[in-house]
């Protein structure tokens, strides 16, 4: 049991229209970049009129605690199309786009807390020791940095801005 997970946020974004998918992905990795993460493209599939991403980026705070966010992409009746912006040609796609962000805590990374006794030793140090550091200083610094992927990904988009 040692290593436990927590879901921390989850989001889905829906938007169906013009885009710039190259646009999108640079945003995600700038600003994955910019708060230190580790970024990984898992899957990257690429067929007719689809296209499916699932990209991971994880933040080790220390030996004990670490946290993942997932985002999935996938674009659904996906094309090129020519647009003049600014009188320049420009390509832009055009799709159905569904992106699911989801983040994770994930604590006792090196599985120090093995056997009966120390499983409960576990418990007590999450529960008492370290809950209000890992929830008030931790947590909330990543939430901060998925919202800033959110607002990344609405921006590049051209979503209008609402409650997270």
């Amino acid at each position: 049991m040692a290593k436990t997970t927590v879901d921390v946020f989850k989001k889905t974004i829906k938007h169906k229209g013009l885009h710039d998918f190259g646009k999108l992905l640079k945003e995600v990795k700038r600003v994955a970049d910019e708060k230190f993460y580790y970024f990984f493209e898992k899957k990257y599939k690429h067929r007719a009129d689809e296209k499916e991403l699932d990209i991971y980026l994880y933040k080790k705070v220390n030996e004990y605690l670490q946290f993942d966010i997932d985002i999935y992409i996938w674009a659904n009746h996906y094309k090129d199309v020519e647009v003049v912006e600014d009188g320049k040609q420009k390509t832009l796609n055009q799709s159905s786009l569904i992106i699911d962000i989801s983040c994770k805590r994930i604590t006792d990374m090196q599985d120090r807390f093995k056997g009966n006794f120390l499983e409960k030793l576990h418990k007590w140090y999450e529960k008492y020791i370290l809950k209000n550091t890992i929830e008030d200083v931790y947590e909330a610094n990543v939430l901060m940095d998925v919202y800033k992927i959110v607002h990344a990904i609405h921006e590049v988009l051209g979503m209008e801005q609402g409650v997270v």
